[in-house]
């Protein structure tokens, strides 16, 4: 009986945070450059806006996508280790274009 109760939380763990692959197609040649935190409060993206993060890089954004957190987890991808200027950052389950500002 236990075993049956812990298979059936662990799949409703897993089915009420399931992964669209659609969200993250644009990502294909991407590698993780950096895992860290957004500085503060993220208000989602408008053309230009920088993002400050806690490691000291800032982020300016080239889309538009609102999302209200405080602080949350932030990934930037690159297609190379040592990234030009254009990044994508993953906050949540959006992925935003980004320009590299400051490293």
């Amino acid at each position: 009986m236990r075993a049956l109760y812990a298979a059936l939380l662990l799949s409703t763990a897993f089915s009420a945070n399931a992964i669209n692959a659609y969200n993250y197609s644009g990502l294909e040649g991407y590698t993780v450059l950096k895992v860290t935190k957004v500085d503060g409060y993220f208000k989602g993206c408008e053309n230009r806006k920088q993002i400050k993060l806690q490691n000291g890089w800032i982020l300016a954004c080239n889309t538009y996508h609102y999302h209200y957190a405080y602080s949350p987890d932030a990934v930037i991808f690159a297609r190379s280790s040592i990234p030009t200027q254009a990044v994508k950052m993953l906050v949540a389950d959006h992925v935003y274009d980004m320009q590299l500002v400051k490293k």
